[in-house]
């Protein structure tokens, strides 16, 4: 009977064993093939910790590395994207959803990691923690130490979806440091750290409906891991995966190919198929500083980018450079005024000569942005309704993906355009580079995905134009009203001004007129008083008469 129960056990635990590492993360899916390369990150150390719910509002999230998440960041070679084959060859078409990015910060006990993507539909209507991954959610393999890519038993596998049933938060691990495993997590709840913690983990799944966005929130105890707590120079290994599924799919259709729609995307690799760390991401732990670097900086030849100053001819509402116009009465700085025409030196935007060794990256062009359409102004201005804009767009190269040299005078913002039109406001990493003297510098780095539609939004600060004085000599006064030329009359007055400068002869005129109109005055009054005097005086009659 003993030995009945022990095979009993071994047909159980191989069945398992097929069923969470064959079925786990979609055993049909087929990788997208690109030029993979192992990606790294050097996570930024927090001194707060965070409030687990979803929403990534808290200091924490600003003080830890930020790093893209894009099929273009993935397809560029930081991880892979897995598709279900079509029958007769090729693969499904790729959502438009998925593109965001993640957070990662750590101090002495905990981990901290955050997704949040772009995502139009969230679904996930599964029961079974084993099965949460064939619907929306995301999958983490860990290590607590870069030593764990060589050994798998150090390997951690979790899960994490939001049920749209009951709005559930589901936590499943496969495996951690004792061999399979396949239970549930406790299920996540909203948790302030900040007041106290002490749990292996907590997570929460938060779900934006308006703005299409999917959030995961994560903490970790480095220690659950098998680690012994985090100092500055440390290292662990990481991958994940993000699963969409474009309609929930019944349980029964598990392990039929083509009841599925959705696809992977994962970062790093290892994850989705081979359950192993060796090919996960590489995260160095800092004390000072973070930045990812996706793919590794290859050498080859730098690029540099500089932008001069030059003179301009300003008329009111022409730009003269990202984020200033010129308007009649505004002012452009101290003690400069400018009129309608008139030439005056302003600085162009300047980028730094900095050499990057980075091929992915290309430099901003002034030339090659151009005034966005009233649509996209319209979108950009929801985010800054007190504020006057000036909005440039432009497009990113067939073989760059990622933008730097950008000027940052009055810049508001930078968007990227996904392939439903919508405006994605993308922070920068950065990278390091070598500027004119030799000094070695960071660069801020945007990554937009080659042939991407870049927004740039900038603050307008406008120009000032001077009030075109005239006279009026009838009542020998002079009176001042603002000029508005007329596009007919404008170049015309602005050539004028240009060879003249100010017309100081109508005040010299002015002068004149009034001076003859005072001595006229005053010549007339004097041969008044002499004419008086010389008229002889009227006799009155006196009694003697008589």
């Amino acid at each position: 009977m003993k030995k009945v129960s022990k095979i009993l056990a071994v047909i159980l635990s191989v069945c398992l064993l097929f069923s969470l590492t064959a079925i786990s993360a979609g055993a049909v899916a087929e990788a997208i093939p690109n030029d993979h390369k192992r990606p790294s990150v050097t996570a930024k150390q927090v001194t707060t910790r965070p409030n687990i719910d979803g929403k990534l509002d808290d200091a924490t999230w600003k003080q830890a590395t930020k790093s893209p998440f894009t099929q273009a960041a993935l397809q560029a070679g930081a991880g892979i994207l897995w598709s279900y084959p079509e029958t007769g060859g090729g693969y499904t078409e790729l959502p438009e959803d998925g593109d965001g990015d993640f957070y990662l910060g750590w101090d002495s006990e905990y981990i901290y990691f955050a997704l949040e993507v772009q995502d139009e539909e969230h679904v996930n209507n599964q029961s079974q923690g084993h099965l949460l991954w064939r619907d929306d959610c995301l999958q983490i393999q860990i290590g607590h130490s870069r030593q764990s890519m060589f050994d798998d038993s150090a390997r951690f596998e979790l899960g994490f979806a939001l049920n749209d049933k009951n709005d559930r938060q589901l936590g499943f691990r496969w495996t951690d440091t004792t061999g399979l495993v396949g239970d549930f997590l406790r299920a996540g709840a909203t948790t302030d750290m900040s007041k106290g913690a002490g749990a292996d983990y907590y997570y929460y799944v938060g779900r934006n409906d308006s703005k299409y966005t999917t959030t995961y929130e994560i903490a970790l105890k480095h220690s659950w891991l098998g680690g012994d707590g985090l100092v500055n120079g440390d290292t662990f290994m990481l991958g994940f995966a993000l699963h969409l599924q474009e309609d929930a799919l019944p349980e029964a259709c598990l392990g039929d190919p083509s009841t599925y729609n959705g696809y992977f995307m994962e970062w790093a690799k290892g994850l989705v198929f081979g359950k192993t760390l060796s090919e996960a991401g590489v995260i160095t732990c800092s004390a000072s500083g973070g930045g990812s670097v996706t793919p590794p900086p290859a050498n080859d030849p730098t690029t540099t980018a500089k932008t001069t100053a030059k003179p301009t001819t300003t008329k009111p509402g022409q730009t003269t450079k990202p984020g200033q116009t010129t308007k009649p009465g505004q002012t452009t700085k101290s003690g400069q005024t400018t009129k309608p025409g008139q030439v005056v030196t302003t600085e162009a935007p300047t980028t730094t000569t900095v050499a990057i060794d980075d091929v992915e990256v290309f430099i901003y062009n002034a030339e090659t942005a151009v005034d966005a359409d009233e649509e996209v102004v319209n979108a950009v201005a929801k985010d800054f309704a007190d504020k006057e804009l000036s909005v440039k767009t432009l497009i990113a190269p067939d073989d760059k993906s990622k933008l730097s040299g950008i000027p940052s005078e009055n810049l508001l913002g930078v968007y990227v355009k996904d392939r439903k039109g919508r405006l994605k406001k993308i922070e920068p990493t950065m990278e390091k580079g070598t500027d004119a003297e030799g000094n070695e510098v960071e660069v801020p780095v945007y990554e937009v995905g080659e042939k991407a539609e870049v927004v740039l939004a900038y603050e307008a600060i406008p120009t000032t134009t001077t009030e075109e004085v005239t006279t009026t000599l009838a009542d020998a006064t002079t009176t001042a009203k603002t000029a508005k030329p007329t596009k007919a009359t404008q170049a015309a007055d602005g050539e004028a001004d240009d060879e003249a400068g100010f017309p100081w002869w109508i005040i010299v005129v002015a002068v004149v007129v009034v001076a003859a109109v005072v001595a006229a005055v005053i010549v007339m009054k004097k041969k008044g008083a002499a004419a008086t005097e010389e008229a002889p005086a009227e006799e009155t009659p006196t009694d003697d008469a008589e």
